[in-house]
């Protein structure tokens, strides 16, 4: 959530904000954030007690799905809308 914020949020309210200079500015942020969450959960994998093993697990595998699919699919859609707004405003001007 924390990474998809920052792509919609740079992108599309930062005055002359683009969905490109967004991406750029903020994936290796949102990488490092997201690796240091990952490790919290990674070290629940070793715990004793199933139900926090089991949580660490699906927690890791979450994230991991996650983070590739906020910054490579949340921007694709917001390119497309910020496309189709240009030729939106394009058509309106005509």
């Amino acid at each position: 959530i924390h990474n998809g914020i920052h792509v919609v949020m740079g992108s599309l309210h930062e005055k002359g904000g683009s969905v490109e200079r967004t991406v750029k500015r903020v994936t290796p942020r949102s990488m490092v954030t997201s690796l240091t969450i990952t490790m919290g959960f990674v070290s629940m994998l070793t715990s004793q007690h199933y139900a926090l093993s089991f949580l660490g697990q699906t927690m890791v595998i979450g994230m991991m799905a996650s983070v590739p699919l906020t910054l490579v699919t949340l921007p694709a859609l917001l390119l497309l809308i910020e496309r189709r707004r240009a030729i939106g405003h394009i058509d309106s001007q005509e």
